[in-house]
C-alpha cells in the first residue's frame, strides 16, 4: 500500500433530538497502488484518524466529538497518471459508545460480553409491617386481603457468544433458578440468581456455527432466602422421658387458644416485652457455583 494523500472531500453536520453533534466525513484517498482496495484504503485512514480522535479539521473544531472506525470506501471511476482515488466515509460523533472500538472484530466469538442492568417489578402482599407486628384492624383481626407492596429486583442482562462446544443444555438446566454459591461481582454467595438463560444458533464466516446466550440475573442484595418473622400459637415447655420436646398451646384468659400468633424468641418460647422480634432465615433456593458459566465475565463494570 502506497498512499500519497488524505484530505477531507466533503464534511456535512447534524445534531440529533438529544444534543448530540455528528460530522459525516468523507476523505479523498490518493494512492498509486493498482492492488489497493476498499479494506486498505479504510485501514490507511484508520492509522491516521484511529477511533477515539477528536474532531479537528482545519478551522472547524469540536473536541466533544471523536472518530468512530471508518465505515465505506469507495472508488472514484476516475484515475489519471496511475493514481486512484478513493472516498473513505468515517463519523465522528459526541453519542456515547456501547463498547469500545479499538478493535475490529470479525469473529463474534472474540467479542466481549455486552452488559446491561434493569429491574422487575413486582407486587407482593405483606402481612406484617416493618417492625414485624401483623396487620390488622381494630378488633386483631387479620386484614383481608392483604395490602400489596411493590418488590423490585434489580437485574443483570449479559450476551454473550459461545462455542457450540462450551454450550451444554444440561449445565443450563443446572443452574437456571440457582443462585450463587460463590461470591461474584463483588457481591457475596446467595444474592445472583440466574433467572433466564435464552439461547439460538448463529453462523459467521463460512457458515461456522455458534450460539448466542442471553442470561438475566436476578439481585437480592439481602439474599435470596426466605425471612419471616418468628411467631406462632404454642411454646416449648420442657422434654418428656423420652427427650422428646413438648409443646404447650397458648390460650387466652378464657382458656381458649389464642387466634393471633404471637412473637417468639427463636428458641421456642415467648418473646420478652420490649425485645426486637427474631427474624428466621430459610434457604429455599438451591445454590451453584455460576461462575462456571462459560465466558461469563468477572466484572460488570
Amino acid at each position: 500500500m502506497t498512499v500519497i494523500e488524505i484530505k477531507p472531500h466533503t464534511i456535512a453536520a447534524s445534531s440529533d433530538e438529544e444534543g448530540h453533534d455528528t460530522y459525516d466525513v468523507t476523505w479523498q484517498v490518493i494512492t498509486n497502488d493498482p492492488g489497493d482496495h476498499a479494506q486498505t484504503v479504510k485501514d490507511a485512514v484508520l492509522l491516521v484518524y484511529p477511533p477515539g480522535t477528536p474532531y479537528a479539521i482545519d478551522n472547524d473544531m469540536d473536541l466533544e466529538a471523536v472518530a468512530r472506525r471508518p465505515h465505506s470506501a469507495k472508488r472514484s471511476a476516475q484515475s489519471k497518471g496511475g493514481l486512484r482515488t478513493w472516498f473513505v466515509g468515517q463519523k465522528y460523533t459526541t453519542k456515547p459508545l456501547d463498547r469500545c472500538q479499538d478493535e475490529r472484530f470479525e469473529n463474534p466469538l472474540l467479542e466481549p460480553a455486552k452488559v446491561s442492568g434493569s429491574f422487575v417489578s413486582r407486587m407482593i402482599a405483606v402481612t406484617e409491617d416493618r417492625h414485624g407486628d401483623p396487620l390488622t384492624n381494630s378488633a386483631s383481626e387479620p386484614e383481608l386481603p392483604a395490602p400489596e407492596i411493590h418488590d423490585d429486583t434489580d437485574t443483570v442482562i449479559i450476551e454473550v457468544n459461545l462455542p457450540t462446544a462450551q454450550f451444554s443444555l444440561a449445565q443450563r438446566g443446572e443452574l437456571r433458578n440457582k443462585c450463587n454459591s460463590v461470591g461474584m461481582w463483588g457481591l457475596p454467595a446467595r444474592t445472583v440468581l440466574l433467572m433466564q438463560w435464552r439461547w439460538k444458533p448463529a453462523y459467521y464466516g463460512m457458515c461456522l456455527k455458534y450460539i448466542k446466550c442471553i442470561l438475566e440475573f436476578g439481585i437480592d442484595f439481602e439474599g435470596w432466602n426466605h425471612v419471616r418473622t418468628d411467631r406462632g400459637f404454642r411454646i416449648k415447655d420442657g422434654v418428656d422421658a423420652d427427650g422428646f420436646t413438648i409443646w404447650r398451646t397458648l390460650m387466652d384468659g378464657r382458656d381458649q387458644p389464642l387466634r393471633n400468633p404471637q412473637l417468639l424468641d427463636g428458641n421456642g418460647g415467648l418473646l420478652a416485652d420490649g425485645a426486637n422480634p427474631v427474624e428466621l432465615k430459610s434457604e429455599h433456593v438451591h445454590q451453584r457455583d455460576l461462575t462456571a458459566i462459560p465466558r461469563l465475565p468477572t466484572t460488570l463494570f
